[in-house]
C-alpha cells in the first residue's frame, strides 16, 4: 500500500505508480479495484490491509462525469467535438425564465459561427411563434442570427 494519502475504512483503492501497489483513489488514478476494510497511515509502500477485492472495471473516483468541455478534449483536444445523433435529436429544455437556454460565443477566427449542412433539400428553420421558413440548398450567405422572427442572411 502507498499511505502517503491516509486510508480509511470504506475508501476506494486503485493502483498506484507502481505496478502492484495500491492507493487511495483519487482523480487522476486507475480504476478501483478494492474497498479497504481497515485504515492505513503509514507512509511507505510495504505496507498491507484487508480489503474486499472484486473485478477490475472502469470506475473513477471522480464519480459525477464530464462537463461538455471535458468531454470536448477527452482523449486529447477537440476528439469529443462530434456527437453522433443516430436515433433522436438532441434536445435543449430549459425553464429558467431569466436566462437564455442556448448562447454560442465566438472570438477568433473569421469562420462562419454556424455551418449547416444537410444531405437533402430543403433546410427548415423553424423559428418559435411564425410560419416555418424553408432555405433552399445550398446557403451562400453565413447565417447571423437565428431569433423569435426570421431574419434573412
Amino acid at each position: 500500500m502507498n499511505g502517503t494519502a491516509n486510508i480509511a475504512v470504506g475508501d476506494k483503492l486503485s493502483t498506484y505508480s507502481s505496478a502492484g501497489i495500491g492507493a487511495k483513489a483519487t482523480a487522476g488514478k486507475g480504476g478501483v479495484f478494492a474497498i479497504a476494510l481497515e485504515a492505513y497511515t503509514n507512509s511507505d509502500s510495504s505496507g498491507v490491509i484487508d480489503a474486499i477485492l472484486f473485478e477490475p472495471g472502469r470506475f473513477d473516483s471522480t464519480a459525477g462525469g464530464n462537463t461538455l468541455d471535458s468531454s470536448y478534449d477527452q482523449g486529447g483536444q477537440g476528439v469529443g467535438r462530434t456527437i453522433t445523433v443516430d436515433t433522436n435529436a438532441v434536445v435543449l429544455a430549459g425553464d429558467e425564465a431569466t436566462e437564455n437556454i442556448f448562447e454560442i460565443t465566438n472570438t477568433a477566427g473569421t469562420g462562419a459561427l454556424i455551418a449547416l449542412t444537410h444531405t437533402t433539400t430543403p433546410y427548415c428553420l423553424n423559428p418559435e411563434g411564425s410560419t416555418p421558413r424553408l432555405v433552399e440548398t445550398p446557403l451562400t450567405h453565413p447565417m447571423t442570427k437565428v431569433d423569435r422572427g426570421w431574419v434573412e442572411p
